[in-house]
């Protein structure tokens, strides 16, 4: 083969049958020897070669294919001694046209690899950019378009819309069919603000908002229209047909940026107010409330790292020993200043940044480390939301072994707060009075108070909230309702305890009525220290 070489090489590839590599084993290197004297040799082992002759392309195998590169005219000098027959070739195709057709299938090869990974780079681009910019349930823009489109929408005016009580949806229907209800939504508000000429996007959990240009006469009246139009429609899913109610909160895009704030103070004050929709224009009012609530939630973020929330203690009057004899722990915090907060200024922000399950360890480690040497009994104040905390109830339970203090204790449950998991609540009762302590009903005659909770909660004590005891002197009805709450009490055999008795004349009506205990400022008020 080498023989039959005419000029010169400077370079040798072969192509050789793995076969052949098997079959010869280490006398493979012979052949390669021979071919290393007339120059550089690469090449690979393979598992089938193709062969072009006579106008058809036959496979073989048990083959060595030698494809000689030449830059020379200078002939070959013959290197192997031996005679050989020299074949004629047949084939019509010599190795220059075989060379360039390998490089043009190559080039197209590369070629066409380019254009796929162009192709593929710039769908992985789309792809990326609608998960970034779009709603992958509605395909709406997302937040993020929101606040970029924002910048382009200086002088129109953003809606954020929001569906009333969506969480009964997904509860009755389930979650499915409440993804397809916001699906359906999405749809009809696309086709509305079409109408409207409005930019729709889907914003987390159940909220949609929308940019609109000024309407500068019935805005009110495009408002109610835009509302009607969407809660008239039937969102059919899944066989089901549901009407959903929606409210809406407006501010005007302004260069600082404040448009989006603002449309959510208005809708939260649209929700509070029971109202459809709520406008900010300029409301001084209710931003001052957000920057006061901003404040605030710095002040006890402060005042949790500087050790500044405290118990304050708060007496009760037993009216049978005539005697105080028990204390509630009230939480208190101390501002920069010294000046103390109640619980009405700052309980309510830090549930909303998530610091109120701290307020309430911190009160239940300072109370009971304060009452763990006195023989005094005392309480603490949980809400439904501290019992359903899994951490609040271990660490209480902890506490209570840790200071011994369970015969001293009641843990009074605030009844101004809803119980949707009775469930869990009814065994959190059982494992504290499997401590050894009590449970009192607090501010029974407020917010969800009802007489099924007292029947169905088992408690010692019950408390009857301060909204009916501090008119009781004045206001008949207020009277006629706490001597049937006392009524009902004493015939479960539950102790009652009056809140909120501020003046003599309040003091000697509910004594005579038949309560146990007393408690309010004319009693004594909340202190660091027990009087």
């Amino acid at each position: 083969m080498v023989n039959e070489l005419s000029y010169k090489t400077e370079a040798t590839f072969i192509y050789s049958c793995m076969a052949r590599r098997r079959f010869m084993d280490k006398d493979i290197t012979q052949e390669l020897e021979i071919l290393n004297k007339i120059g550089t040799v690469s090449g690979f082992f393979t598992y089938g070669e193709f062969y072009y002759n006579k106008g058809t392309n036959q496979l073989l195998n048990e083959t060595m294919t030698l494809l000689t590169l030449s830059e020379s005219n200078e002939p070959m000098e013959k290197i192997l001694t031996q005679d050989r027959d020299k074949k004629e070739k047949e084939s019509a195709i010599n190795p220059e046209h075989v060379i360039a057709n390998l490089a043009n299938r190559v080039s197209s090869e590369l070629e066409e690899f380019n254009r796929s990974l162009e192709q593929r780079i710039a769908q992985n681009t789309r792809d990326i950019y609608e998960q970034a910019y779009f709603d992958k349930l509605t395909k709406l823009p997302n937040r993020l378009s929101l606040i970029q489109s924002l910048d382009a929408s200086i002088g129109k005016m953003v809606f954020l819309l929001n569906i009333n009580d969506f969480t009964s949806i997904n509860d009755f229907y389930g979650h499915e069919i409440g993804d397809g209800v916001l699906k359906s939504l999405g749809f009809l508000l696309q086709k509305y603000s079409n109408f409207y000429s409005c930019e729709v996007f889907k914003l987390p959990s159940d909220e949609f908002a929308v940019i609109t240009n000024v309407i500068s006469e019935g805005l009110e009246e495009k408002i109610e229209s835009y509302i009607k139009a969407i809660e008239e429609a039937v969102i059919i899913v899944e066989s089901q047909r549901i009407h959903v109610n929606i409210t809406l909160g407006g501010a005007m895009i302004n260069h600082d940026k404040s448009g989006l704030i603002h449309a959510d103070m208005a809708l939260k004050l649209a929700k509070n107010s029971k109202q459809d929709y709520y406008i900010f224009e300029n409301d001084k009012t209710l931003s001052q409330v957000y920057a006061n609530n901003l404040s605030m939630a710095d002040i006890i973020r402060k005042a949790i790292e500087e050790d500044k929330i405290a118990p304050f203690y708060q007496p009760l009057f037993n009216l049978q020993t005539g005697k105080i004899d028990k204390y509630e722990a009230l939480v208190r915090l101390e501002k920069e200043d010294g000046k103390i907060l109640s619980p009405f200024a700052f309980l309510s922000i830090s549930e909303k940044i998530k610091l109120y399950p701290r307020i309430t360890e911190i009160m239940i480690e300072k109370s009971f480390a304060y009452f763990a040497d006195k023989e005094l009994s005392f309480s603490i104040n949980l809400s439904f939301s501290d019992v359903l905390n899994h951490d609040i109830r271990v660490f209480l339970f902890e506490k209570i072994k840790e200071y011994d203090i369970a015969s001293k204790l009641t843990i009074e449950l605030l009844e101004t707060q809803e119980n949707q998991d009775l469930q869990t609540v009814n065994t959190f009762i059982e494992a504290v009075y499997t401590a050894g302590a009590n449970i009192a009903i607090d501010d029974f005659g407020s917010g969800y108070a009802n007489f099924e909770h007292m029947t169905s909660m088992r408690s010692d004590f019950m408390k009857i909230d301060g909204s009916l005891i501090k008119h009781i002197d004045t206001d008949a009805n207020a009277k006629l309702i706490v001597e049937t709450i006392i009524i009902f009490a004493q015939k479960l055999g539950k102790k009652i305890v009056a809140e909120f008795v501020h003046s003599e004349e309040v003091y000697t009506i509910v004594k005579a009525m038949g309560v146990d205990y007393l408690q309010g400022y004319y009693i004594g008020e909340p202190k660091p220290e027990i009087i």
